[in-house]
């Protein structure tokens, strides 16, 4: 499995050049304070997709403000590595157990928060006989991108499976506006990435679903998108880390209570592209449950990926979910269902 968890440290790379620098943001934050008083974060957003939703809609409906923050929302992509321009100080991102690979290897990243579950299907052609994810075995799957999240959802439930996602599988990465294609030419034989790319070809009628994270147990129950904020940020100003996190929480049960207004103000603004009402129906299954504790998620889902041989054999799940998840003050994370 040496060779997976490799690929899975593409991620780390990214994401340690987005948040570069963070290390002397408080510096930066006291020297240059707006004239309205406002603290001035910058957060990262992907585009493209609705898991950023609590971002937009915290910028949008003035939650970083009320929150004392002055955000500019910086957008970003995997090509933001190749480019070599990723070295703002970036305050928060959008992250997710698919990074948890990354920050075993040293990423300075901490997680403060879930935003969401859901945004993740497998698919496979209408006419193909593959029906689940035990259809899989000796199959090409096609994903985004080798170590992301979706591949990363989709090792674990093939594990579960009994499947060895390293030998009895072979992983195959296209952009994701590509997979459509690629499944159609018959290059890959189903595949896994972020919503809206499965849902619009399941509308279409071209694919059946074979997985998803907002309806597949145990997904359905864990966040897939959590608040990762710069450790150097949470250990040196924790205040502004707990308003970052106390506005995009806002703006995550913002999302929850206003689906439809969602849709259109993201189409609007051009943070995602698309049909409103399908975002619209997709933001209702993505069960945005803002201030869930999260710590006993993520130690599960880290003593499964260490199952799976994604994380080293000799890795402390426990202490290393202690060391990752980063309760903030005046921020309140409830259990689930308190």
């Amino acid at each position: 499995m040496k060779k997976l968890s490799a690929l899975l440290l593409a991620v780390a790379l990214f994401f340690s050049l987005v948040l570069a620098g963070c290390s002397a943001s408080k510096q930066a934050q006291d020297a240059n304070k707006t004239p309205s008083n406002l603290t001035p974060v910058k957060v990262a957003y992907f585009g493209g997709g609705l898991c950023d939703a609590p971002f937009y809609a915290a910028y949008e409906k003035g939650f970083f403000k009320k929150n004392g923050l002055a955000a500019e929302l910086v957008k970003v992509d995997f090509n933001t590595l190749k480019e070599g321009v990723a070295t703002g100080k970036v305050a928060a991102v959008t992250t997710s157990w698919g990074s948890l690979k990354a920050v075993e290897q040293g990423l300075n990243l901490k997680v403060t928060a879930g935003l969401h579950a859901g945004c993740v299907q497998g698919v496979a052609a209408e006419d193909s006989p593959i029906n689940t994810p035990a259809d899989l075995k000796g199959k090409r799957i096609g994903v985004e991108a080798i170590g992301g999240q979706p591949m990363t959802t989709l090792i674990r439930e093939l594990t579960r499976l009994g499947i060895d996602p390293e030998k009895d599988v072979t992983w195959k990465a296209y952009p994701s506006p590509q997979l459509q294609q690629a499944l159609e030419k018959g290059e890959i034989d189903a595949y896994v990435t972020w919503d809206p790319i499965p849902e619009i070809a399941l509308q279409q009628g071209k694919v059946k679903r074979i997985f998803s994270t907002a309806t597949s147990a145990p997904y359905n129950q864990e966040y897939c998108c959590y608040l990762g904020i710069n450790g150097d940020l949470v250990k040196k100003d924790p205040q502004t880390a707990a308003a970052l996190t106390r506005a995009i929480l806002e703006g995550a049960e913002w999302s929850r209570e206003h689906p439809q207004e969602l849709a259109a103000l993201a189409l609007e603004k051009g943070y995602i592209s698309g049909d409103s009402g399908l975002n619209a129906r997709l933001v209702q299954n993505y069960h945005y449950a803002p201030g869930w504790d999260v710590k006993d998620q993520l130690t599960n889902i880290a003593q499964e990926l260490k199952k799976a041989r994604v994380f080293e054999a000799g890795t402390d799940a426990e202490k290393f979910v202690s060391d990752t998840f980063v309760p903030l003050p005046g921020v309140a994370l409830e259990k689930k269902g308190s």
